[in-house]
């Protein structure tokens, strides 16, 4: 019996070398652009958090800015345009006009009623102003 591993030619071990070395190479080159993607997208989620953690900086000392006034008004003027133009959230404007949060926002999509001051992210008031003209056009309608 003739033992095949003796009979192969030097030059197998060379062109599977030669075809490793390239494996590796096309691996490293994979890996690195991958890499390269991977720096790249943590870049855009750092800018992308910046950004919101700076506007949620404005809104805050915005929102600061607004409870201070409407606590600690300096002089009469101040708190007749404070009481002006106060501002109303959901849970006072229902008290306010009598009407249920989806009424309220029916008759905003149909331009019926004042549309909503956006406060913050998530958070959305109505100057109460606006709500009393509202009110006092209502109470016009009806007598």
């Amino acid at each position: 019996m003739v033992d095949i591993s003796e009979s192969k030619p030097m030059d197998w071990d060379a062109n599977n070398l030669a075809l490793e070395i390239e494996r590796t190479e096309l691996l490293r080159r994979h890996t690195q652009e991958r890499l390269k993607q991977l720096n790249e997208l943590s870049e855009m989620l750092r800018d992308h958090l910046r950004r919101i953690n700076r506007t949620r900086d404005v809104e805050r000392a915005r929102m600061q800015k607004l409870a201070v006034a409407e606590t600690s008004p300096r002089n009469a003027s101040n708190q007749s345009m404070l009481s002006a133009d106060h501002i109303l959230r959901r849970k006072h404007l229902k008290p306010a006009t009598g009407l249920s949060p989806s009424t309220i926002y029916r008759l905003i999509a149909s331009g019926e009623f004042p549309p909503p001051v956006k406060l913050g992210i998530k958070a959305v008031g109505w100057l109460k102003s606006d709500v009393d003209a509202w009110l006092a056009g209502r109470q016009a309608l009806v007598s």
